[in-house]
C-alpha cells in the first residue's frame, strides 16, 4: 500500500484558480540538544489555526523524527499533544494534509502516529491526511491534484527511482505531474564529491506543472520552481541561519508567489570566535550571553589555551539558563561561525533490505560460513521462525 489515506467530505472545487500551499519540512522532534517542549513552541505559532485558515494544502516532506524514540521519552508527550493539535486546526481550517516518510534513520516509520492520532479524533478534528512511504502519485480527488512524493532512500540508487516514476506516470496517462514531494538532495544542492546520492533537478522540472517542496536540506533556497524550505528549528551549532518554513501561492496558469516564513521562535546556537584579547574576549562573550534567550546554546572558539576556554564554568555559573560548549581552533582556522557541521555521508551508499538480500546480509555481517546441506537447511529454519 503506497499511503494511508483518511478522505473525508470537503468544500473545496476542482475548478480552482489559485491554491494555498505551506511546506515544512526536517523538524527532528526528539533531537538531544533542543527538545521538543521548546521547538513545538515554535510550530504551534508558525502553524496556528489563523494561518491554517488561509491555506488549502499542507505538506510535511520528511524527518518529523530526529531519531527513534522510546514510549518513555521526554519528548514523546509534547509531540503527540502537537500533531493532536495541528490535525485538529487542519480539520477546522479545511486543510489537506501531506505527510510523508523522510531518511530511515531520522523518521524510522514514526509518522505513522500522524494516522493513528487522527483516526482516533473527534469527527470535527479529523482531517483529510496522507501518509506516504513509498514512492508514488497520490491523487487529490477534491482539487483535481496529482502529487508525486519521493521518500529518502527507497531505491538502492536515484536513477532506479527515476525511472519507477516514468513508469508510474505512463501507467496512469500523465505527461505531468502537479507538485512534487522529494526528501532528498538535487545535483545543485550536492558539493562535488561531498554524496553519491542525488537527483537530477532538470529531469524532474520536465514532469512537474508547478513546484517541487524538497526536504532534507535544512537550509533555505529556491531554484526557479524547486523550492528548499529548510529546518524550521536549529538542532546543533553550525546552523545560525533563519529558520521556518515556505507559504506559497500557486495560480493556475503557473504563476506563483512564494516566501519564506521565519519561525521568531528558533533556538539560537551561537557560535562567539573570540578576540585573542582576553578583555576583549571576555567582554564578546557577556556581549552575547546578555542578549539570548533561556535555554540558547553558546559555543566559545578560541586557540587552544585561551584562558576564556578555562572560563566556561565561571560563565555557566552567571548564565544557569545558557548551554555552554567550546570549539578549539587549530591556526589555520577562521570563522568557525560560518561552517555547518554535516555527518559525512560521502561513503554511503544506501540499499534496501528485503526477503530477497537479508540471509545473505546477516551471513556477510557475522562471518557466517555454510559449509554443507545440513547447516543450510538448518540456518534457512532459523530465519525462517524470525520473517
Amino acid at each position: 500500500m503506497e499511503a494511508v489515506v483518511k478522505t473525508l467530505q470537503t468544500s473545496a472545487t476542482t475548478n480552482w484558480t489559485q491554491i494555498k500551499v505551506a511546506s515544512i519540512s526536517d523538524l527532528h522532534l526528539g533531537c538531544p540538544a533542543n527538545p521538543a517542549e521548546f521547538m513545538i513552541k515554535g510550530y504551534d505559532h508558525m502553524l496556528s489555526f489563523d494561518f491554517l485558515k488561509g491555506i488549502n494544502l499542507l505538506f510535511i516532506v520528511g524527518d518529523v523524527f530526529d531519531r527513534g524514540l522510546p514510549v518513555n521519552h521526554r519528548d514523546v508527550p509534547f509531540i503527540v499533544s502537537w500533531i493532536r493539535r495541528l490535525l485538529a486546526r487542519c480539520a477546522r481550517a479545511d486543510v489537506d494534509v501531506i505527510v510523508i516518510e523522510g531518511t530511515p534513520s531520522h523518521d524510522r516509520l514514526q509518522s505513522h502516529l500522524f494516522v493513528a492520532i487522527n483516526d482516533a479524533a473527534e469527527p470535527e478534528d479529523r482531517c483529510r491526511l496522507r501518509y506516504v512511504r513509498e514512492v508514488s502519485i497520490e491523487y487529490l480527488e477534491n482539487w483535481d491534484l496529482h502529487i508525486l512524493v519521493i521518500p529518502d532512500e527507497k531505491n538502492t540508487s536515484d536513477e532506479i527511482t527515476y525511472r519507477q516514476v516514468l513508469d508510474m506516470m505512463e501507467a496512469r496517462a500523465l505527461e505531468k505531474v502537479d507538485f512534487a514531494l522529494v526528501h532528498g538532495f538535487f545535483e545543485f544542492q550536492v558539493p562535488v564529491g561531498r554524496h553519491s546520492r542525488f537527483h537530477d533537478s532538470e529531469s524532474y522540472r520536465k514532469l512537474v506543472r508547478y513546484l517541487t517542496f524538497v526536504g532534507h536540506d535544512h537550509e533555505f533556497r529556491r531554484e526557479g520552481n524547486i523550492i528548499i524550505q529548510g529546518s524550521p528549528d536549529r538542532q546543533r551549532h553550525g546552523m545560525e541561519t533563519p529558520k521556518g518554513f515556505v507559504h506559497a501561492v500557486v495560480n493556475r496558469d503557473g504563476n506563483f508567489n512564494a516566501t519564506f516564513q521565519v519561525n521568531e521562535h528558533a533556538m539560537d546556537f551561537k557560535t562567539i570566535e573570540v578576540d585573542e584579547d582576553v578583555d576583549r574576549a571576555n567582554a564578546q562573550v557577556m556581549y552575547t550571553c546578555d542578549s539570548l534567550r533561556p535555554h540558547s546554546h553558546v559555543r566559545i572558539a578560541a586557540r587552544r589555551g585561551h584562558p576564556v576556554l578555562a572560563a566556561i564554568d565561571t560563565y555557566q555559573s552567571k548564565y544557569p539558563f545558557l548551554h555552554f560548549s567550546k570549539k578549539v581552533l587549530d591556526e589555520d582556522e577562521v570563522d568557525t561561525s560560518t561552517v555547518v557541521e554535516i555527518e559525512d555521508e560521502s561513503d554511503y551508499v544506501p540499499f534496501t533490505i528485503d526477503s530477497s538480500n537479508i540471509k545473505t546480509i546477516i551471513m556477510e555481517r557475522l562471518g557466517i560460513t555454510l559449509n554443507n546441506d545440513e547447516e543450510r537447511e538448518y540456518f534457512d529454519e532459523l530465519m525462517g521462525s524470525v520473517m
